[in-house]
């Protein structure tokens, strides 16, 4: 996925063309277009399992969020934990392709906030529909800002010794 080639960096003196304010620029932009992307997948491998397990269902899309909405769920317990644990582990494993196939730092470190903060969603996602647990709902958002912001502290500091290095 070449999002790189969003602006060409051109030897002009005006600032918006260094290349380091266009790489700060590729970073930003590519850590939103990865966090939608990221929700889509994340949305569509939940509702890949539930339509394999014999349910039916939707995916409503909202302001900056998605959700997957089942009319018709699988009978059995294990299937709707299957379910709620399918969407944050799809999209991690979405994130790990993507970041084997991909050479371009500013795309690598837009990829890495979004991929971190999927896996202990989706755990507790599959936990909070295996227990029921009001405290878990409560927590399910903190987590994954907490972790997307590890992750987006993480891909700041390599970017600026990425930076460093011009």
């Amino acid at each position: 996925m070449a999002l790189r080639r969003i602006r060409p960096h051109t030897k002009s003196k005006f600032w918006l063309n260094h290349p380091k304010v266009a790489s700060i620029y590729d970073f930003l932009v590519c850590l939103l277009v990865y966090y939608a992307l990221f929700t889509l997948v994340h949305e569509s491998v939940h509702l890949f399992v539930l339509k394999s397990l014999g349910g039916e269902g939707s995916i409503s899309w909202t302001s900056g969020m998605a959700y997957t909405l089942p009319t018709a769920l699988p009978a059995a317990p294990w299937a709707i934990i299957l379910i709620a644990l399918s969407g944050g582990i799809g999209a991690f494993l979405f994130g790990l392709l993507m970041l084997s196939r991909e050479d371009e730092k500013e795309e690598r470190m837009g990829i890495l906030p979004n991929m971190v903060a999927e896996l202990p969603y989706g755990i507790l996602e599959g936990i909070y529909f295996a227990t029921g647990s009001t405290a878990i709902y409560f927590w399910m958002p903190i987590v994954f800002q907490a972790a997307w912001i590890i992750g987006l502290m993480y891909a700041v500091v390599r970017m600026i010794m990425y930076w460093r290095k011009w």
